[in-house]
């Protein structure tokens, strides 16, 4: 399951396992449903694999730290490993995306050859790439489509595996091949705001639940109220406050369904000093009162505490 760790600032996405045969995951999402279900969906979040994504159907917004993309039927993106993002569907959004560790294109035992592939997967200043319909980029989308049709298929058909590795050694050569790194890194003052941005939401993400401030989160990133702000409304299209009370609210949803606390309780756990504070934020945000939002869920009985 994708968990949230007290000890990890940000959400962060169930690595796939390496002691199986072929640890690779291609995820189905249709407008706002993705299966396998994962709970990172649609949520900021990171994870250890790299990743690509093909548009079948309208059109995906990406979203990172650092910068964003619109990716549009029939044009593909590729996301390194641990850069926060989240992505957002529009209306009968139809993608396809696969997710993989970088050591399965290459053995770190190879020192040479898995340096190169780094220089894509681990580069700090590599974002999103969006993959498009360029004559330079067209093969890229082909070796997309061939990976969608093939990781669809009975995973017991015969060389199942065999297949799909191939085609993961294809798709990956013919990126590097097709790529120009340098016009698709970030330019230094976009790696500068995003190192900014992820400080303000490690700080956020573990003192939520104290009484804090936007000075106090622009602290956190050392630096004034203003700039602080200013890289929420440029990135997030928030400000820190909004997103702190977002956050707060997200953080509140969890502790409903375990149906252990009232409503005082779990006001006080994310962060506010009293129920009637915490009712108006979550009755803004969720067009709700805390009270019923527990009840259509069906979660409040027994004992709270």
């Amino acid at each position: 399951m994708d968990y949230i760790s007290s000890q990890q600032p940000y959400l962060i996405g169930e690595r796939i396992k390496h002691s199986v045969e072929l640890p690779f995951l291609a995820l189905d999402i249709k407008d706002n449903t993705c299966v396998p279900k994962r709970k990172v969906f649609q949520i900021l979040h990171k994870h250890e694999e790299i990743e690509f994504i093909i548009v079948l159907k309208n059109k995906l917004h990406i979203q990172t730290t650092m910068s964003e993309i619109i990716v549009n039927e029939g044009e593909g993106a590729f996301i390194p490993k641990n850069v926060l993002h989240v992505l957002n569907t529009y209306d009968n959004c139809v993608c396809h995306a696969f997710l993989f560790p970088d050591l399965l294109l290459v053995s770190a035992l190879n020192n040479d050859m898995y340096e190169d592939v780094k220089k894509y997967t681990e580069n700090p200043m590599m974002d999103l790439v969006l993959i498009e319909q360029s004559s330079d980029e067209q093969a890229i989308i082909k070796k997309l489509d061939l990976l969608s049709a093939i990781a669809f298929k009975d995973s017991h058909e015969s060389f199942y595996k065999f297949k799909l590795l191939a085609t993961l050694y294809d798709l990956w050569f013919t990126f590097i091949s097709s790529i120009d790194i340098d016009a698709k890194s970030v330019m230094p003052i976009q790696k500068v705001q995003g190192d900014r941005l992820k400080r303000y939401l490690e700080f956020i993400q573990l003192n939520y639940d104290s009484s804090i401030s936007v000075k106090d989160i622009a602290n956190g990133g050392y630096t004034s109220v203003s700039e602080c702000n200013r890289i929420f409304k440029k990135l997030m299209n928030t400000t820190a406050y909004e997103y702190l009370i977002k956050y707060r609210i997200h953080k509140s949803l969890e502790l409903m369904k375990l149906n252990q606390y009232t409503i005082s309780r779990i006001a006080h756990e994310v962060g506010y000093s009293s129920p009637s504070q915490f009712t108006k934020y979550f009755k803004r945000h969720m067009n709700v009162t805390p009270t019923a939002y527990i009840k259509s869920i069906g979660k409040y009985a027994g004992n709270p505490i």
